[in-house]
């Protein structure tokens, strides 16, 4: 209990400097639009957003809208037209409200219109206590967030130069008719009354004939009907008799194939291995030819299909992949291919998919494997797999789809792993993304962590050894494994050889989660376990022992273990296996409002819990 109140103590102590900072004067809200927008061509944006941002947390997807010409309103998450929002004084996080100073940076570079506006999403999720007094800054902030939401509205729908469709002040227009109902239909007015409701394609509200596709009209009273269809793929055309063939018929292959005319309204379909459709030029189909192309295989132990040739830039996420069971159709348009039924995400079933690497015989080259066998035919690096698997895949909730990527045997990665993915379409909870390899399957790293997870991302990781030298943007050194930004890690085993900065590292929210098992340390580091700005590491408070074994005598520079601004080490259960080697350096060292937990004492936090060969002295070790 002691030890609980000493720990809530500290903690409370380090807040104290951020509310000593008194954060700027709430400023007046203009009386213009909270809209702003710019015309780039192959940029990123980076633009300042230029009107005040009072959203709390870090959702800002719900602060505003990102509209691109062409393409609408855009996604943050979206694997094309993603984007963020960011600000120069800081993680949006941290700011004081009203945010001045927000930019809008898109993932990818984009060509055209680019508007942001305000299209915050009203909520309260805190109130000022009672009975105490309320700051004008406060008032101000609230009230001034309310006035921006309420003309976010007014922009929106109220002003009759807005963007909905309006009445004449003193109409009342009626509500349009079901979803179901209007589906296929065209918006129209009813006469009298002129009120708003849904009318069948063509139909001009006054009973006479409107001709349709195909379909001509010539004369009055009486009005003759006329048609003028062509042949066209599938349809036959014969005096006055139509017939259509071939239409839904299936093209089953079992190897690599390349569409032809014949193929015009049918199914194609290849099954086994990794083949490739190769779709021609438009030139040698019929205008409004279609063709549906078909993985006929399972995601037990089938593959993935290459699209090359002709196919539309949009027919799939960028890989280039027809994934197993998937299906989509193109069709000639004015003479080029169109895509009229797009794959979209591979759907996973679920239980266990494997996506192998081997940085030694695999490759990353868009659409020349698949990664789902593994050799030549995996993926090079695990970097380039996961973010595959980020862009293509959407796993099954219920049952989850358990992902893992399997590195091979006494392969060494050199290109290490970033992994900002926070969550693949469809995924659930904890860590169903597994990284895993076989014997002495290593990722070794220059001037970059060896393996990073970051903004929201979760993995669980084991069996692989790590290596890191030299720093990371010339800022720190290397970690080995490393949680940041709100990244949670799963660590179940591996080895941690030579490390420049930490074998273990959380910084900034970032979580490293120590489960059942033993590891192995047998490289020299900065530090062991490191902790800062929020990051935590912590064992699974389970009854079993998590443990690390010495593989060779280590030196760690700093300390085993270091808590600094605010991390927080919390390792009750874990165990050194020293053997017959030793570690060279100070066993542990708590500041600035940095915290190791132990449940073993002071005493034993300071001189005995943590190899080393100098004592801690830090009071914050317990």
């Amino acid at each position: 209990m002691v030890q609980r109140l000493i720990l809530a103590a500290v903690l409370i102590a380090g807040l104290a400097p951020a509310f000593a900072q008194s954060p700027t004067p709430v400023p007046a809200l203009p009386d213009t639009e909270r809209r702003t927008s710019y015309t780039i061509s192959a940029s990123q944006c980076t633009c300042a957003v230029n009107f005040a941002l009072y959203g709390d947390s870090t959702d800002y997807q719900n602060w505003v809208e990102v509209w691109l010409s062409g393409v609408g309103n855009v996604a943050f998450n979206d694997p094309t037209y993603g984007w963020t929002i960011t600000s120069p004084s800081g993680p949006i996080g941290n700011l004081a409200r009203p945010i001045t100073d927000a930019v809008l940076t898109f993932n990818n570079p984009q060509t055209g219109t680019v508007q942001i506006v305000g299209a915050r999403r009203p909520r309260r999720v805190s109130q000022f206590s009672e009975n105490t007094g309320v700051s004008a800054r406060n008032l101000n902030q609230v009230i001034t967030d309310i006035v921006a939401m309420l003309r976010e509205v007014w922009d929106k729908i109220n002003d009759v130069t807005g963007r909905v469709i309006v009445g004449q002040p003193g109409e009342t227009l009626p509500p349009l008719p079901p979803a179901t109902s209007r589906a296929g239909q065209i918006l129209c007015f009813t006469t009298p009354g002129g009120q708003p409701t849904t009318c069948p394609p063509g139909f001009a509200g006054t009973g006479t004939l409107q001709p349709g596709t195909g379909i001509s009209l010539s004369g009055t009273n009486p009005t003759v009907i006329s048609t003028n269809l062509t042949a066209g793929a599938g349809i036959n055309i014969s005096g006055s008799t139509i017939s259509v063939t071939n239409v839904g018929s299936t093209n089953v292959k079992t190897a690599s194939y390349t569409l032809q005319s014949s193929d015009c309204t049918k199914t194609v379909q290849i099954s086994g291995g990794f083949f490739t459709f190769t779709l021609p030029a438009a030139t040698g189909f019929s205008e409004g030819c279609w063709i549906i192309l078909k993985n006929g295989d399972s995601w037990s132990g089938g593959r993935g299909k290459a699209l090359a040739g002709a196919f539309p830039s949009d027919f799939t996420n960028g890989q280039g992949i027809l994934w197993p069971t998937q299906a989509g159709a193109v069709k000639v348009v004015n003479g080029a291919w169109v895509t009229i039924v797009r794959p979209g995400r591979a759907k996973l079933p679920s239980g266990t998919i494997t996506i192998f690497t081997d940085f030694a015989n695999g490759t990353d080259t868009t659409g020349a494997t698949d990664g789902l066998v593994n050799s030549a035919s995996a993926f090079k690096s695990l970097q380039n797999a996961m973010y595959v698997a980020c862009n293509e895949f959407e796993v099954n909730s219920l049952p989850q789809t358990l992902l893992t990527f399997f590195m091979a045997a006494s392969t060494t990665d050199t290109t290490g792993v970033h992994y900002a993915c926070p969550s693949i379409a469809g995924g659930q909870g904890g860590a169903y993304i597994t990284v895993t390899g076989g014997t002495n399957a290593t990722i070794n790293t220059t001037n970059t962590d060896a393996f990073d997870v970051v903004t929201g991302a979760t993995v669980s990781i084991f069996g692989i050894t790590f290596a890191a030298a030299g720093e990371v943007a010339s800022e720190r050194p290397s970690d080995c494994l490393r949680a940041d930004y709100g990244g949670r890690i799963f660590f179940a085993g591996g080895t941690f050889s030579v490390c420049a900065g930490s074998d273990i590292a959380a910084e900034n929210s970032g979580n490293i989660y120590i489960q059942a098992g033993n590891y192995v340390v047998e490289g020299n580091a900065q530090r062991h376990f490191f902790a800062a700005t929020g990051g935590v590491i912590s064992t699974d408070y389970i009854a079993v022992t998590q443990s690390a074994t010495l593989g060779s005598n280590v030196t760690m520079a700093t300390a085993w273990a270091q808590a600094v601004e605010g991390g927080i080490i919390n390792v009750p259960g874990w165990v050194a296996l020293l053997g017959s080697f030793t570690v060279n350096g100070t066993r542990s060292g708590a500041s600035t409002n940095g915290v190791i937990n132990t449940n073993a004492g002071t005493t034993a936090c300071q001189q005995t819990y943590f190899p080393g060969n100098v004592n801690g002295t830090s009071s914050n070790c317990f």
